[in-house]
């Protein structure tokens, strides 16, 4: 995966991490040295879907409430492409768990979702997806390892938690998932 970095970036360069859901999305924006990768800056967040702005005011009546939701992150997450203007997009994949089989379609839809407007704001902008076991054994918990796990492991990681602009202790979740999905594109971009 060999990363081409434009004029444009001289001394650093962006990539957004995602740890993909319906109503949480975890994104952690890497600010990274181009010449060293090592990092400069980490932005977590969580976006809520409930909260987002609604720029289309659809119909209930003529519209799914999952519709419109995707709507809603889609149009949130193409002002964050904007607003960063990162590189590269990096997702985990949706991960199927047979005690819930109705969440894997939804989660598809929301990848595909992301990939599609990443593609339309700017086609050169790379998108990676990223498999959960991946994920978790790139920052060193087990390849079945739950939140806690995954929360651990990421606070051994003292270049992240000195880098972050929010205190990991007060990160949630979804933000914690996607400072794991960042780390394990940075690890991949340090590795060729």
């Amino acid at each position: 995966m060999p990363l081409i970095v434009p004029d444009r970036y001289p001394t650093q360069f962006k990539f957004m991490a995602v740890d993909p859901g319906t109503n949480f999305l975890g994104i952690s924006v890497f600010t990274i040295d181009t010449y060293t990768l090592e990092i400069i800056s980490i932005e977590p967040s969580t976006m809520v879907s409930e909260y987002l702005y609604d720029p289309y005011s659809l119909s209930s009546s003529h519209y799914t409430e999952r519709f419109q939701k995707f709507l809603k992150i889609k149009f949130d997450f193409l002002k964050r492409l904007e607003y960063y203007s990162p590189l590269a997009v990096i997702c985990e994949a949706p991960f199927y768990n047979r005690l819930r089989p109705t969440a894997f379609a939804p989660l598809v839809e929301l990848l595909q979702g992301l990939r599609i407007q990443t593609h339309e704001f700017n086609s050169s902008i790379h998108f990676y997806i990223a498999e959960p076991s991946v994920v978790k054994k790139s920052v060193g918990a087990g390849h079945i390892s739950g939140k806690d796990e995954v929360r651990a492991a990421i606070l051994k990681h003292s270049e992240v938690c000195q880098k972050t602009t929010i205190p990991i202790e007060l990160l949630d979740e979804h933000a914690i998932d996607s400072l794991a999905v960042g780390l394990t594109y940075l690890n991949w971009l340090r590795t060729f």
